[in-house]
């Protein structure tokens, strides 16, 4: 994320503890920086493991099978990264 100033003065995530840069809905803005919560309950760590099987299985893909899923993310407006993940889980949610 990155805020800028009349000034041309680039601004990027969070400042200490007091402050964080945001994007919403194309809009970029700061906002009192909360700490985020971290429930670690057995369903979330159990997403997290997925998501993280997911990436490393993204990892190992060739470049070519990367690009075939860019490709199909582009007709989507997704990147490749997204869809390959969104269609990983969905699998492993079904077994």
């Amino acid at each position: 994320m990155e805020l800028r100033n009349i000034f041309g003065n680039v601004y990027k995530g969070t400042l200490g503890k007091s402050m964080t840069a945001c994007t919403r809905h194309g809009k970029t803005y700061l906002r009192k920086w909360v700490k985020p919560s971290d429930p670690k309950t057995q369903i979330q760590l159990y997403r997290r493991g997925n998501f993280a099987e997911a990436m490393a299985a993204w990892k190992e893909l060739p470049r070519e099978e990367q690009k075939r899923y860019n490709e199909m993310a582009r007709k989507k407006r997704m990147n490749g990264t997204n869809l390959f993940v969104k269609m990983y889980i969905q699998e492993q949610n079904t077994r």
